[in-house]
């Protein structure tokens, strides 16, 4: 089970380093669909990691990291 853990943790900072990379590289805009969809489930993968490990403040980044990623998701789609 701790395997399927981590690679959830690992998936999860893939996902979210490669958000970084691609605004960064001016490929994808911070206000995308794409980004946030790409940050929003990195960042709940990273969370379960977290709950799994009882690393709180993980947990706490990561709660909050979701939280914007789908309030700028609900944003978008009201445009």
């Amino acid at each position: 089970m701790t395997d399927i853990y981590q690679a959830i943790g690992f998936g999860g900072a893939v996902l979210v380093l490669l958000g970084y990379l691609q605004v960064s590289r001016g490929k994808w805009r911070a206000k995308s669909h794409k980004f946030q969809r790409v940050n929003a489930l990195g960042a709940a993968m990273l969370l379960t990691y977290g709950l799994y490990l009882h690393a709180y403040p993980n947990v706490l980044v990561n709660t909050v990291w979701l939280v914007v990623a789908l309030g700028s998701i609900y944003k978008l789609g009201r445009r």
